[in-house]
C-alpha cells in the first residue's frame, strides 16, 4: 500500500512539473516564428501604419496575417497528393501465417511496453528533469537574444533611411533639373475618362468585413521590397531603372536576385542614340522590351551624365551578352486595370508629374489641398514628370475616401533608400489620378533569362 502511493505520488509530481513546462512554453513562445532578420516589407507596412496615425489620427492596421489563398494551395496539393495514392488490398492470410503474425504482434508489443517501461524509468529521476528545465531555459534565452538582434537591427535600417533622406534633401534641386517630359516619347494617348475609374469597383464586397473591423488588406509584390532600392544618379533615366526593376520583380520568384543592367536599358530605349551620340534626355520603355538586357556586372551603370552623350556610346563589348528579355507586356490605361495587374502579380511602369508632396513624403503621397490638386493637369502645366514601378495596392481607412480615394499604389522609385520609406511610398487614388500622365502604363507580364 504505501509502495502504491509512492509511486502516485512520483506521477503527480511529474504531472505538475510537465504542466508548469508547458505553460512556461506557452507564455514565452511568440504566435509568430522569430525572423533572422528583418522584413523590410512589414517594416514599410509598420512604418506607413505609424505615420498614418500619427498624421491623421486614425485606428486602423493592415492585416499582415498569411493569405488565406496561399493556405488554400497547400490545402490543395495536399489534397491532389492524397487523390494520387493508391491502395493495393493485401491477399487473406493462411492458418500458419495468422499464428506467425499473432506471435510477431506479441513480441512487438512486449518490446514496445518495455521500452516504455525504460523511458518512464528515465523521467522518473531528477537529471531528467533538470535536462528539461535546462533545455528551455536555453531555448527561453536564445529567443530574448534573437529579438534583441532583430530590434537593434530594425533601429539600424531606420537610421539608415533617416540619414539618406537628409542626403536626398540636399540633391532634391539636381533631381528637379534631370526630370523630363515623358509625353515627348509616347505617342499613345488617353482621354480623362479612359485614365480614371470609379474606386468603388476596385473593393471587392469579400473585403467590407475586413474594412469594418479595421483590418485592412493589402497585395505587395514581395520581391521588391528584397531587391534593393538602387539610385540612378545625376542622370534622366528614370524609365530604365523603371522598365529594369519591374524585369527584376517578374523574375525573383524563378531565378531569384538579378542586377540587371539600367545602362544598356537605356541604350536601348533611344534608337536615335545609338550610333550617333545625342543630348536630348530621357526615354520610355517600349523600345527596350525588343532587346535582351546583359548584366550590370557586363555593362555597369554610371551615375554622371556625359555632355552631349546621352547613351554614354560606344558601349563596352560585354553589353552584348544579353541575358533577360520581356516577353510580353500590356498597356493598361485606367486605374482599375493598373491596379488590377499589380494583384495579378505584375509589376507596372507608369510615368507621373511630380509635386511637392511627391518630393518630401513619409512613406505615402496624398493629395494637400494645392489648387492644381482639383483638376486634372494639362499636358502644358508640370510637363516635367518622372517613371516609377507600381508595386502593391493597399486599402485606405475609410476616414480618407472622401479626400484621398479608397486605396493607395505602392511605387518604388530610383532616388535610393532616402525617398519615402526606404525608398517606397504609397500614393493615393486621388493623386494618382490628378499627376499621372494621360499614356497607357506598362505591365510587365513574362521575362525570360538566358
Amino acid at each position: 500500500m504505501i509502495h502504491l502511493l509512492q509511486n502516485f505520488s512520483r506521477v503527480i509530481f511529474l504531472g505538475f512539473i510537465a504542466t508548469y513546462i508547458l505553460n512556461l512554453q506557452a507564455r514565452t513562445q511568440s504566435p509568430i516564428p522569430p525572423l533572422k532578420k528583418p522584413d523590410h516589407e512589414r517594416l514599410f507596412i509598420e512604418q506607413l501604419n505609424i505615420q498614418l496615425k500619427k498624421d491623421f489620427s486614425l485606428d486602423f492596421q493592415w492585416d499582415t496575417r498569411e493569405k488565406e489563398s496561399f493556405q488554400g494551395d497547400k490545402k490543395e496539393r495536399k489534397k491532389g497528393n492524397n487523390q494520387q495514392t493508391k491502395v493495393t488490398k493485401k491477399p487473406p492470410q493462411t492458418v500458419g501465417e495468422a499464428k506467425v503474425a499473432a506471435l510477431l504482434e506479441e513480441r512487438r508489443k512486449w518490446l514496445a511496453k518495455n521500452k516504455k517501461d525504460k523511458v518512464l524509468a528515465k523521467k522518473s529521476s531528477s537529471s531528467w528533469m533538470n535536462e528539461k528545465k535546462g533545455q528551455q531555459t536555453r531555448w527561453v534565452e536564445n529567443t530574448q537574444k534573437l529579438e534583441k538582434k532583430l530590434i537593434q537591427k530594425k533601429k539600424e535600417i531606420l537610421d539608415l533611411w533617416h540619414r539618406e533622406k537628409l542626403k536626398l534633401k540636399k540633391n532634391l534641386p539636381a533631381l528637379k533639373e534631370d526630370l523630363t517630359n515623358l509625353s515627348d516619347f509616347q505617342k499613345e494617348t488617353i482621354s480623362v475618362t479612359e485614365a480614371q475609374s470609379d474606386a468603388s469597383q476596385s473593393i471587392s464586397e469579400n473585403k467590407t468585413k475586413e474594412l469594418d473591423s479595421l483590418k485592412l488588406d493589402y497585395n505587395i509584390l514581395s520581391p521588391s521590397f528584397r531587391l534593393p532600392i538602387r539610385s540612378q544618379g545625376k542622370r534622366s533615366t528614370c524609365s530604365a531603372f523603371a522598365a529594369v526593376r519591374a524585369m527584376e520583380i517578374l523574375a525573383y520568384p524563378q531565378v531569384g536576385e538579378k542586377d540587371l543592367s539600367e545602362q544598356f536599358f537605356y541604350y536601348a530605349s533611344k534608337p536615335k542614340c545609338q550610333k550617333s551620340p545625342c543630348s536630348k534626355k530621357g526615354s520610355w520603355p517600349l523600345n527596350g522590351f525588343r532587346f535582351r538586357i546583359p548584366s550590370e556586372d557586363h555593362c555597369p551603370y554610371t551615375q554622371m551624365d556625359k555632355q552631349n552623350n546621352e547613351t554614354h556610346i560606344p558601349l563596352a563589348p560585354s553589353c552584348k551578352l544579353g541575358q533577360a528579355k520581356v516577353q510580353s507586356f500590356s498597356k493598361l490605361k485606367s486605374r482599375q486595370e493598373i491596379q488590377t495587374a499589380i494583384r495579378e502579380g505584375k509589376p507596372v511602369i507608369g510615368g507621373f508629374r511630380l509635386n511637392d508632396a511627391f518630393f518630401e513624403n513619409e512613406g505615402y503621397v496624398f493629395l494637400n489641398g494645392e489648387p492644381d490638386e482639383f483638376r486634372i493637369l494639362s499636358p502644358s502645366r508640370h510637363a516635367a514628370g518622372h517613371a516609377l514601378v507600381l508595386v502593391g495596392v493597399m486599402d485606405l481607412p475609410q476616414k480618407l475616401w472622401a479626400k484621398q480615394g479608397k486605396h493607395c499604389t505602392v511605387v518604388a522609385n530610383s532616388w535610393g533608400e532616402g525617398w519615402g520609406l526606404g525608398g517606397h511610398a504609397c500614393v493615393s487614388d486621388g493623386w494618382f489620378d490628378q499627376y499621372r500622365y494621360q499614356f497607357p502604363f506598362l505591365s510587365v507580364d513574362r521575362v525570360s533569362f538566358e
